[in-house]
């Protein structure tokens, strides 16, 4: 029977605590004066076996309750057995093993190994520019836990992601930050999921960065300063003073088909058909599900269209830097588009500092919807999920007619003359 006057004297200091090093919170209990000596410790330590506060403090009253009962049976032990006050090497080690609480399995889980596990089953799982970007927080964190000498997924907390966030992400906005958080947070409940340890880890959630603050510079990216579309002054000052004029031809194809400035930049030859209602060109988007999808080319652009078809015979419609090798057209698109901005920037458009290659596209949407076009179909065409209940879930858009919503595309007749007659000109980059 445990002593009451015991509990209440033996619990006077025993609190809930968090270890340096430590995932997991743990019940800290002094031990009274025989039990030191006999022991050879001053306190107790008892695992909660979580890392989240609250969870810790709900589990922390019958904890303590365990803890109480096991002291109560080493003093009755002690009481009994009075050589133990003086135990022999083999029999202190015995009475150790009993009293040391079981360490956290996550000891012993490298961040490589969860990492590879997370690779192999969830990795596949994900579209390619999900994965893309998972990867980059991974190789991020790995350079950064290297510099640390950081190798088990216990030795990371909450004020360790901090650290991680402001030395490697600096100057990056919240919402970029926010991604990188959500995908490691996916690779370290991985570790939960295939068993390796007994809770899922809390560190990577809940860091409350502003979406439009840059980390560590105390700077909030204003409405002003959100990319806007290309204005027809804008295009023409583009077609005429880009070079060379491959860039041109981009900015003329991904003005008439609403593409990302990435698929715009990959778009192969083979993916262009001539269909009964005119040309269809074939995106094969990785951004999102809804980014596959055949978008109709209006009419008024045919000659433009045809010279791009007739005029190359490499792989991409609009040949550039064919000397360089990429890894992976990702990295094609993005020097590609590298290139045009730098040129673009040169020619001093008067909203130059807030747009971009992916301006065109923005002018796009502009268009369509200026004429009407209903937002679903608009969707459709630039790869847009569509959410509603009524127009996504119950309807795909099969019978929409897409070609009738891009004829509305209209652009003056003069800059659609400048268009038609771009591939007339040398097409590859010296």
């Amino acid at each position: 029977m445990t002593d009451p006057a015991f509990i209440r004297k033996g619990t006077q200091m025993v609190r809930m605590v968090k270890r340096k090093g430590r995932n997991n919170w743990e019940i800290f209990y002094p031990l009274p004066a025989d039990l030191r000596v006999a022991l050879k410790t001053p306190a107790l330590y008892r695992t909660l076996a979580t890392g989240d506060r609250q969870e810790a403090a709900n589990r922390y009253p019958a904890g303590v309750v365990e803890v109480i009962l096991e002291v109560s049976k080493l003093k009755q032990r002690l009481t009994e057995s009075p050589f133990v006050v003086q135990p022999n090497m083999a029999a202190s080690q015995e009475l150790q093993q009993k009293i040391t609480p079981a360490q956290p399995t996550t000891k012993a889980i490298s961040i490589k190994a969860v990492i590879e596990a997370w690779r192999s089953d969830l990795k596949p799982q994900l579209s390619k520019s999900t994965q893309e970007e998972y990867e980059r927080a991974i190789n991020r964190l790995l350079t950064w836990s290297k510099s640390r000498d950081l190798r088990f997924i216990h030795e990371f907390d909450r004020k360790k992601v901090r650290e991680f966030v402001s030395e490697t992400y600096h100057g990056r906005s919240g919402k970029t930050v926010k991604l990188a958080l959500g995908g490691l947070r996916g690779v370290w409940d991985h570790s939960f999921t295939v068993g390796w340890t007994d809770d899922k880890s809390t560190i990577w959630s809940n860091h409350n960065y502003n979406d439009r603050m840059k980390i560590g510079t105390g700077e909030i990216k204003t409405d002003d300063q959100s990319e806007l579309p290309f204005s027809f002054d804008d295009i023409r000052a583009l077609l005429k003073g880009l070079q060379p004029v491959a860039f041109k031809q981009l900015v003329a194809l991904a003005l008439i088909t609403g593409a990302r400035s990435s698929e715009i930049a990959n778009a192969k030859r083979d993916r262009l058909s001539l269909r009964e209602d005119g040309y269809w060109l074939d995106i094969h988007g990785t951004k999102t599900k809804s980014a596959h999808r055949s978008v109709p080319i209006p009419r008024a652009f045919d000659p433009f269209v045809e010279s791009l078809r007739d005029e190359t015979t490499g792989d991409y419609l609009v040949p550039l830097f064919e000397e360089k090798e990429w890894s992976n057209e990702r990295d094609r698109a993005r020097y590609i588009n590298k290139e045009i901005n730098r040129k673009r920037r040169l020619l001093n458009l008067p909203n130059t500092h807030r747009q971009g290659v992916h301006s065109t596209r923005r002018t796009y949407i502009e268009l369509l919807e200026g004429e009407e076009v209903p937002l679903g179909t608009i969707k459709l065409l630039v790869g847009h999920k569509r959410t509603d209940l009524t127009i996504g879930t119950y309807s795909k858009g099969t019978y929409v007619n897409l070609r009738k919503a891009v004829e509305c595309l209209t652009v003056p007749e003069e800059l659609s003359q400048v268009i038609n007659v771009l591939t007339k000109y040398q097409t590859t980059p010296k």
